[in-house]
């Protein structure tokens, strides 16, 4: 039976216990029961907490998100950075963490097809990336970093989120010291992006049709 603790400490006892299994076996437990039985506690104990193994693993990626969050948040220069600096904060900082979870994230992302781009595991991530994320190109929009594009800006955090798989599995193989081609990867995509996404020729060209166009003046 667990203990009369905080609810928080009943739910890391099941994500470090499943883990322990996952990472050992390569697969999750075969059922709730076995998987209670193992750790000694009863099953619906489990059930009270979590209705499937998979819910479980997406509140352990959501911590990872949130201690990122929380390294983020506990900088204090962090509001005053432009959007390409909280992006690249927020990469450096994600590779920080995952250094601590590193069978996990080789586990996951090594076998994650490239063409999957919303793996079931990081749904919850997901959420919590695309509201800092809109928010960090909102800022970017009120000062003119990234300029607003019909049918195209309300992607821009989609195509960040694509960036962090991309970073996420440039990690995974990196074999150089200190992750030197994971802070490449990072840094030059981030850079392209953010130039992708200000003002430059295209625009300048758009405007100039457009005021040919509506002016005659050709």
């Amino acid at each position: 039976m667990f203990p009369l603790e905080d609810q928080a400490e009943h739910t890391d006892i099941l994500k470090g216990a499943y883990l322990k299994i996952l990472l050992k076996t390569g697969k999750e437990p075969i059922t709730p029961f076995s998987f209670a039985d193992e750790i000694g506690i009863e099953e619906d104990e489990f059930y009270a907490h979590y209705n499937t193994f998979k819910a479980l693993e997406k509140d352990i990626w959501l911590d990872i998100f949130n201690h990122v969050r929380s390294a983020i948040d506990a900088d204090t220069e962090f509001d005053t950075y432009s959007g390409r600096e909280k992006v690249l904060s927020f990469f450096y900082t994600l590779v920080e963490v995952y250094k601590l979870n590193r069978s996990l994230v080789m586990f996951r992302m090594a076998e994650l097809p490239r063409q999957n781009i919303d793996p079931w595991f990081l749904e919850k991530f997901k959420e919590e990336f695309t509201t800092m994320f809109t928010s960090i190109l909102g800022d970017a929009f009120e000062s003119d970093e990234v300029v607003s594009r019909p049918m195209v800006s309300d992607r821009y955090k989609d195509a960040l989120w694509i960036q962090l798989l991309y970073i996420s599995r440039v990690w995974v193989n990196d074999d150089s010291d200190e992750y030197q081609i994971t802070d490449a990867g990072i840094e030059k995509s981030v850079n392209l992006a953010f130039e992708l996404m200000r003002k430059g020729p295209v625009d300048l060209l758009i405007d100039f049709a457009k005021f040919a166009y509506q002016n005659k003046a050709y």
